[in-house]
């Protein structure tokens, strides 16, 4: 069973997983770009396109920013709301079996 189903509050660990997973897929891309040289920018080679597809792991529009301070506040204890436990404490009609009007 997940932690917002078992009611835990667990934002800051799925933030900080995305928020990593980003950084590791955008940065080892980098750096085969670099060790690769003008063969990595082949659009026959795929190193090009998974250079292409780790910048798309990062969202738009300041996501990134709210990720960062959403874990420092974790990390200096300030409450912050936990919008996995908003959303498990009101169960959607599919959450609770029953399905939605088509």
């Amino acid at each position: 069973m997940s932690l917002p189903n078992q009611g835990v509050p667990c934002d800051s660990i799925l933030i900080g997983a995305k928020h990593t997973g980003h950084e590791l897929a955008a940065a080892t891309a980098r750096d085969a770009m670099e060790l690769h040289g003008a063969h990595a920018l082949d659009g026959d080679y795929p190193l090009q396109r998974l250079f292409r597809d780790a910048q798309h792991t990062y969202a738009p529009a300041g996501t990134g920013e709210f990720q960062r301070i959403h874990l420092a506040h974790t990390a200096l204890g300030t409450p912050t709301t936990n919008w996995s436990q908003q959303m498990t404490a009101t169960p959607t009609p599919a959450a609770r079996g029953q399905p939605t009007a088509a």
